[in-house]
């Protein structure tokens, strides 16, 4: 039976559309109410998060640094039911807890999954997965040794939103011809631009009481409290993440590989060109001579070759989306449309069914992204957001950040996972961590 795709439209709106907090009677019968759920991290990203886990099992413990974060979403999603915590490491010690969701800053993501995954929990855990290309590497041998134990990767744009998969089916059907270039457009990073003067910079303030600064940094280097530096506004600093780059590249260009079918072990792109970069601050080999600002870009155009001779551009500059461009047609693909002659004639109105979907879907039912996460930890299987996958994605975002930050061009090997003769850059793969809190 073929799917139209109308009707996919509307199985999927009915997928994604459901409120972000149904409400869940605390210590009553939930959906799958055999599981238990921990949520770690819980500001806007993480109660919506949490509140999703909710609707699919009990949510029974939640840990956050800041304990306003803990409280709020506790009272909201829980009615103020839950333990609250800031130690994430008492919701693992808690045998009755089965899944973790895991939505802290990104340089704590891959630390909590390790802890996780040795507490033989099954693990959902926000993107971007990892801070670096070592942490890639160990991350994938926890999950690969530990088969029964499901994890899931918040890339929603793999499941949630139907224009992505048409595009990706397209692509993977062959509909477009030879693709000869895509070009994955980010969007201009809200936290950072040039730097202002010295007088307008950030500044250094008392941290608030309610607030563990001192964990909170965790494995990077111990800075005074500047409050920009922490929740909404973290992503501006290589020290806690990767920028626009590993924030927004973790979708599209996740999506881009995919398609290409360049997310694969072994594969991914060989080539960066990020001669046209722009840093808010002076750097030298790779580091900020300044701390007072942001330090990721805030504008760049960045070439680079898959393994298998495709251009792709990621850069700042112009819609935010992805443009496929192949021999017969392009399309353009966003969180709001899908645009191009090939969707304006349906090109792939033969090439969309069931048996399609099911394939992209790893052969689970089409459903939006914690159902398929929950389905895998019922019935098995691997969830349509997969770690390995993600992590051919998150290499290329952190060999591009690589390059921009050292400023030349490189070619990376993607079989053994370093850069051919290139010692600096190498030095980059991983990074010194804070005593005590050391992930890997």
């Amino acid at each position: 039976m073929t799917i139209s795709r109308r009707n996919l439209l509307k199985l999927t709106a009915a997928a994604v559309s459901v409120p972000a907090f149904l409400p869940v009677a605390f210590g009553q019968d939930a959906p799958n109410s055999r599981l238990r759920v921990g949520a770690i991290g819980v500001g806007g990203r993480g109660t919506y998060d949490a509140g999703l886990h909710a609707q699919h099992a009990e949510l029974v413990a939640i840990a956050d640094l800041d304990k306003t974060h803990a409280a709020a979403a506790n009272q909201q999603i829980c009615a103020g039911k839950a333990e609250e915590l800031t130690d994430y490491r008492r919701i693992l010690d808690r045998s009755d807890v089965d899944v973790v969701c895991i939505a802290t800053p990104d340089h704590w993501h891959t630390k909590i999954c390790l802890d996780a995954l040795a507490a033989g929990k099954h693990v959902f855990c926000e993107k971007p997965l990892t801070l670096t290309i070592r942490e890639n590497q160990v991350l994938r041998e926890a999950v690969k040794a530990r088969p029964k134990q499901v994890m899931a990767v918040g890339t929603q744009r793999r499941c949630e939103i139907p224009r992505f998969t048409r595009a990706v089916n397209m692509v993977h059907q062959g509909i477009l011809g030879k693709i000869q270039r895509v070009v994955v457009s980010l969007g201009k990073p809200p936290y950072v631009t040039v730097a202002p003067p010295k007088d307008q910079r950030f500044k250094v303030v008392p941290v608030p009481p309610e607030f563990d600064w001192n964990t909170w940094q965790g494995q990077a280097p111990e800075f005074p409290y500047m409050k920009e530096r922490a929740h909404s506004t973290f992503r501006g600093w290589f020290e806690y993440a990767g920028g626009k780059v590993t924030d927004w590249g973790a979708h599209f260009l996740d999506t881009a590989l995919w398609a290409l079918g360049e997310d694969r072990p072994g594969r991914g792109i060989v080539w960066v060109d990020p001669s046209d970069c722009n840093f808010p601050l002076p750097m030298k080999d790779g580091f900020p001579t300044e701390f007072d600002y942001c330090n990721v870009p805030y504008d760049f155009y960045v070439k680079m070759k898959t393994l298998g001779g495709i251009p792709v551009d990621i850069e700042t500059r112009l819609d935010n989306g992805i443009l496929f461009e192949g021999e017969r047609g392009r399309i353009f693909v966003n969180c709001g449309k899908i645009t191009g002659k090939p969707i304006e004639e349906e090109w792939d109105k033969e090439y969309y069914g069931e048996s399609e979907l099911r394939r992209i879907f790893k052969g689970k039912p089409v459903t939006d992204h914690m159902t398929n996460f929950y389905s895998c930890i019922r019935d098995g299987g691997e969830p349509v957001s997969d770690v390995f996958s993600h992590i051919q994605t998150m290499t290329a975002l952190h060999v591009i950040n690589i390059a921009m930050r050292l400023g030349r061009t490189m070619t990376w090997d993607p079989q053994v996972e370093r850069f051919p003769e290139d010692a600096q850059a190498n030095t980059f793969l991983t990074r010194e961590q804070r005593k005590g809190f050391e992930v890997c």
